[in-house]
């Protein structure tokens, strides 16, 4: 299957309960969040997140603690594979 990479409004992506229990656990180790995201703040999304479309927008598959560190930085856009 063949993906396609573009931008998309963070306020249009869900995500789904399964990422927010996981992310809650991995943002307790507080210092690899924060590296992650200073790097996104010095050099960019490296790797865009992946989402899948629906109706109503976006749904996450891969990349939730790279998304969380983009709201965190205030960006209201975000580069995804769908």
């Amino acid at each position: 299957m063949k993906t396609k990479q573009l931008t998309a409004l963070i306020s249009n992506i869900v995500v789904p309960d399964r990422f927010r229990k996981d992310l809650g656990q991995k943002l307790s180790t507080r210092d690899s969040f924060e590296e992650l995201q200073r790097a996104i703040e010095a050099h960019g999304l490296i790797h865009p997140i992946a989402v899948v479309q629906t109706e109503l927008g976006y749904n996450l598959l891969a990349g939730g603690r790279r998304l969380k560190a983009c709201k965190n930085l205030g960006w209201t856009e975000i580069p995804v594979h769908v």
